[in-house]
């Protein structure tokens, strides 16, 4: 099991926890469609919890169309591409975050494309169908926006509240079950809220468009300038996208470039460190001799200012000796 990265779980959320890592195994690839996932038994092993949570997990997966549990047989993976439903995108983004960021990128760009063509249909229902009391809500969540625009999460959370408005005045059960789907996302992926919602004070401004094209009915021309609206603002989105992941391959780039860096740096110390204890080694040799050589010189001295002494002290002591064995010149005898 440890080929598939799975790690025992935390028990205070630990059905979450587990549904999470298997779904994401599955979504990159670790479990592929139409393997059969480990036994139950070993699957509650490697995470450390009891076959019921496990099942839990399980079952949470069978519904968002990602296995397929056939009783005595096991659990199998299924495809995605063919079973997953539209809360599968967000997902994907979040686990896809670390990979090849073109990946990534083409992601950003499908649930972005999502959202435009759903809106953009949406309103233009909302225009035909309408009631004055739709509009009133309409208008106030859109108000309640002004305050949140500081929040990147509470501002989308916030804007799928003024969808959900926009959607009860197209008076379709359909597309209300819809959003009810994607309406998680903020709290579940808030990066992915940072690039839907690339600037919130200019996108209030964008709350008065919708409103407008809603009022005037025409159906057509709100479709239209909804799409042209949001496409300015995917951009954004796309942009910010591209800027973020750059800006993270560059912290990892300079990470990897400065680390021989260091190891340079590093080995310079240790070059520096040697030849100074070289250095300190030969200062210490010189002070040695030096102070071997003075202490010659001190005794050398003495033996010098001692020789001196006697010199001094033998010519005066011959000085005495020949005073006295010489006779006076000036006597005479009588």
């Amino acid at each position: 099991m440890t080929e598939h990265a799975l790690k025992p779980i935390a028990r205070s959320t630990v059905v979450d926890a587990v549904t999470e890592q298997l779904r994401e195994q599955i979504l990159l690839g670790g479990f592929r469609p139409g393997q059969r996932l480990p036994a139950e038994r070993d699957l509650a092993g490697t995470f450390g919890i009891n076959r019921l949570t496990l099942r839990a997990a399980l079952a949470r997966l069978e519904a968002a169309g990602l296995i397929e549990t056939q009783h005595g047989t096991g659990s199998v993976v299924r495809d995605y591409r063919e079973h997953g439903g539209i809360e599968t995108l967000p997902k994907l983004l979040q686990v896809s975050r670390e990979g090849d960021p073109n990946v990534y990128i083409t992601l950003v760009r499908d649930l972005l494309e999502v959202r435009r063509t759903i809106a953009a249909e949406v309103i233009a229902i909302a225009a035909e169908r309408h009631t004055e009391s739709d509009l009133i809500a309409i208008r106030a969540a859109a108000q309640a926006q002004n305050s949140r625009t500081e929040n990147v999460v509470e501002f989308a959370r916030g804007d799928l509240e003024f969808a959900r408005t926009v959607v009860r005045a197209a008076k379709n059960l359909g597309l209300e079950l819809l959003l009810n789907t994607i309406a998680r996302f903020p709290d579940e992926d808030p990066f992915v809220a940072t690039l839907m919602y690339p600037r919130p004070s200019l996108q209030v401004l964008h709350y008065e468009i919708v409103i407008g094209l809603i009022a005037s009915r025409e159906t057509a021309k709100a479709r239209e300038l909804m799409r042209e609206a949001l496409e300015k603002i995917d951009k954004l989105s796309l942009n910010k996208a591209k800027r973020l992941l750059k800006n993270t391959q560059n912290i990892e780039s300079k990470t990897l470039t400065i680390l021989p860096v260091i190891a340079k740096v590093k080995e310079i110390n240790i070059d520096l460190n040697t030849e100074n204890n070289q250095k300190n080694s030969s200062v210490n040799k010189v002070v040695k001799n030096e102070r071997k050589n003075n202490k010659v010189l001190e005794e050398l001295n003495e033996t010098i200012s001692t020789s001196d002494v006697k010199t001094k002290e033998e010519k005066k002591l011959k000085i005495k000796s020949h005073s006295r064995t010489k006779q006076p010149t000036g006597e005479t005898k009588e």
